[in-house]
């Protein structure tokens, strides 16, 4: 009788209602469709549990028709009918086509299940910041946290994070990067609680969360929550800078908001910090709010404290039990500071054996808890100013075009053309990017110069694939290794050699330090550089020696950057000293805005004791 029922309905809906409703926005983003080149449909969704019907992948008409059809046989469906596993496509049509099923849920017990659990008013995007320790969260990392309270850290606990991420095993480096580049992994939805998130980023790898908001109501959190259900049926192929964590988050907003176009933004890839940036431009978020990491609330705590104080700090956190006996001649309020850096500092020291729940760390922590609790200074921590300055969704733009023009001596003048796909580099806007490191990629230059003043000729003065560079700052907490990657191709400086391209590959290693209350950044650096080029007798260049990079924040918008090194080169592995060159360059740079900047540059080059100098002027450009 049911599908009796079910046929006469079918056929009583015109054909063009029904192909309306399979084309609209809101069926093909439930069902994750994207057009292709040919003008046809296919969903980015992989599994085949994912749709009802054996053509639903690419055809969205048919499986809407049959999920009409599978939808209105059954009123009160159990675990494993079509109303169960896709209650987000079933509420839509069901409202769409007039209400005409009365469906009891009751009996969907897994689902039921897992909607109680999450079922939320608020759902948020959350950011974890820039990694440059894992290369899979070097741009840092997106996933949503639904909520059930008001948005205060003390309920956090109790919220549910919904992440996107890679089943990533690969047993080497070559292989990891060959399978996240080219879709080689499979991408999953998972729900956890998200303190599991809270300690596998903030504390343990010190990375501060960045949540925002999104501007949805009730219904359409709800309706999420629905969606994330029926995601957990399928996988996605997953694209290292494509369809990553940010882009299908992206898909899931729009799934529930089919007003927004969102992830058509990005067709060659989709950077973390970008994507928020797009969601505050479209009004879909509110202001971001920031979860200090483990370090980051030792560093700001520890910024009033004399060397004194943060020594006995840090021997507090060595050997908690001599808590009492270090404070007892000390006043409350400076007694209460050092406690609270002391605590901060054993749980940065101790990461690994806190989230392990090691018993011996459990009895270490409630000695400093019982030592500051038996003080009643309430300590005041608002760092409100500081964290919309620096909130990513204020970031500049990750795709660079720059246009300048120069002169060289000994060639003359010339006009340089410079695109960079992503993301930033010491100098570019710090609001909202990274501080101390430099992340770029896809980045080449075309240098149209004169040669020994005559004829002027196009040439491709560089190209990096990956240049990483991360300055941790030595203090008194840690001692970090600052460290440089550069692998790429770039014009070697050859008196006698005017068009030499040279593929490269180039690492530093030393240690950093922050002056001038953060101003100014200076790096002391080894660095080690190869060369491969027909020019050099074997084929091939070896280089070493020091190398120095400092920055200058001059005020909000002015930066200066000096680099410079010296370097020993060898053209045969049995030679050591055979030739020697210095590099330096100046550059200081002006930023209208986070879309546009002014720089220019000197440099000098110093080989065989021969002297040449270059000057350049230019503007940058952030799309």
């Amino acid at each position: 009788m049911l599908l009796l029922l079910s046929l006469v309905f079918s056929f009583s809906l015109f054909a063009s209602d029904l192909e309306e409703l399979a084309y609209s926005p809101k069926w093909t983003r439930l069902l994750h469709y994207k057009k292709t080149l040919t003008g046809n449909y296919l969903s980015q969704a992989d599994g085949k549990d994912f749709f009802l019907h054996p053509n639903g992948k690419n055809n969205p008409l048919e499986e809407l028709k049959y999920s009409i059809e599978l939808f209105s046989q059954k009123l009160n469906p159990v675990d494993g009918d079509p109303a169960c596993e896709f209650p987000a496509r079933f509420k839509w049509l069901n409202r769409s086509l007039g209400n005409p099923w009365k469906v009891n849920f009751s009996r969907c017990e897994k689902y039921i299940s897992f909607f109680s659990k999450l079922a939320a008013r608020r759902a948020s995007i959350i950011f974890s910041s820039y990694y440059l320790g894992n290369p899979n969260s070097a741009f840092g990392h997106t996933f949503i946290r639904l909520s059930r309270y008001d948005d205060r850290e003390e309920t956090e606990m109790l919220d549910y994070g919904i992440n996107y991420a890679a089943e990533a095993r690969a047993s080497n480096p070559f292989s990891y990067a060959i399978k996240g580049l080219f879709g080689g992994f499979v991408g999953r939805f998972t729900a956890m609680p998200y303190y599991y998130k809270i300690r596998e980023y903030s504390d343990a790898e010190f990375r501060d969360l960045w949540s925002y908001e999104l501007k949805l109501n009730i219904e359409q959190v709800l309706e999420m929550v629905d969606h994330v259900w029926e995601l957990g049926k399928t996988h996605f192929d997953y694209f290292y800078f494509h369809e990553n964590c940010s882009y299908h988050l992206l898909s899931v907003i729009e799934a529930v908001a089919p007003e927004y176009d969102l992830t058509s933004n990005y067709s060659l890839f989709t950077i973390p910090a970008d994507t928020i940036r797009l969601l505050k431009e479209k009004n879909l978020v509110t202001e971001g709010k920031r979860r200090e990491s483990t370090y980051s609330r030792l560093m700001r705590r520890s910024e009033g404290l004399s060397q004194e104080s943060l020594n006995t700090a840090k021997n507090i956190a060595l050997n908690s039990n001599e808590a009492k006996h270090v404070l007892k001649n000390q006043d409350q309020e400076k007694s209460a500071s050092i406690l609270d850096v002391a605590i901060e500092a054993f749980d940065y020291y101790n990461s690994k054996e806190i989230l392990s729940e090691k018993a011996e760390a459990k009895q270490q922590k409630f000695a400093l808890l019982s030592a500051r609790a038996q003080n009643p200074v309430i300590t005041q921590d608002n760092d409100s100013d500081k964290q919309l300055h620096d909130s990513p969704a204020l970031s500049h733009a990750p795709t660079r075009m720059s246009y300048s023009g120069g002169y060289e001596k000994k060639h003359g003048s010339e006009f340089r053309f410079e695109f960079r796909a992503a993301l930033h580099d010491l100098l570019d806007p710090l609001q909202g990017s990274l501080k101390e490191g430099e992340l770029e990629m896809a980045k080449f230059a075309l240098n149209y110069k004169q040669k020994e003043y005559g004829n002027s000729q196009l040439i491709v003065e560089s190209l990096s694939l990956l240049n990483l560079k991360n300055y941790q700052e030595q203090n008194f907490w840690a001692t970090p290794l600052s460290w440089e990657i550069e692998l790429g191709m770039r014009q070697i400086d050859r008196m006698n050699c005017f068009d030499c391209p040279a593929p490269l590959f180039s690492g530093s290693v030393g240690n950093s330090l922050l002056l001038m209350d953060k101003r100014l950044l200076i790096a002391l650096l080894f660095n080690g550089e190869i060369n491969l080029q027909n020019y050099f007798i074997h084929g091939y260049r070896v280089g070493i020696g020091p190398k120095i990079m400092t920055r200058l924040n001059l005020t909000e918008k002015w930066m200066m950057g000096v680099n410079a090194f010296h370097h020993t080169n060898t053209f045969r592995l049995n030679e050591l000293l055979s030739n020697h060159e210095f590099h330096s360059e100046v550059e200081l740079r002006y930023h209208f805005g986070t879309d546009l900047s002014f720089f220019s540059k000197f440099g000098i080059l110093e080989m065989d004791s021969s002297w040449r100098n270059r000057s350049e002027f230019g503007l940058r450009y952030f799309y």
